[in-house]
């Protein structure tokens, strides 16, 4: 069997307009590797109030980000070029941007298991 699989995709938030911008910034993002998605797992056992007991996962937001972002372009916060996962975290007042990308980035990494280009 012989497989093509796209392993990178790019981003346009719509955050604060920016489709209507004229130079909108841009996320460049690849798929996670098995491993990297293992790296962001958190397991969490649990028990119920009636003793039931449930495993839960949560992920790792800025983990996730660091792995898939590759770069940013055509954002700037006071005068500062925000070009990674790195710059983007590290920065308080984009959180709103910084979960719409996660939001993406999350929905990208469960389609991406099937997406396939031929």
């Amino acid at each position: 069997m012989d497989l093509t699989f796209s392993d990178r995709y790019d981003f346009q938030p719509e955050w604060n307009d920016n489709l209507k911008n004229v130079k909108p910034v841009k996320v460049y993002c690849k798929y996670l590797t098995y491993p990297e998605r293992e790296r962001c797992k958190n397991i969490f056992a649990m028990q119920e109030n009636d003793g039931t007991k449930k495993i839960q996962v949560k992920m790792d937001q800025p983990q996730m980000l660091n792995f898939a972002i590759e770069k940013i372009e055509g954002l700037k916060v006071n005068g500062k070029e925000i070009k990674s996962a790195d710059d983007l975290l590290a920065s308080p007042r984009l959180t709103g941007l910084t979960n719409e990308i996660y939001e993406f980035v999350l929905e990208k990494e469960a389609k991406g298991q099937t997406d396939l280009i031929n």
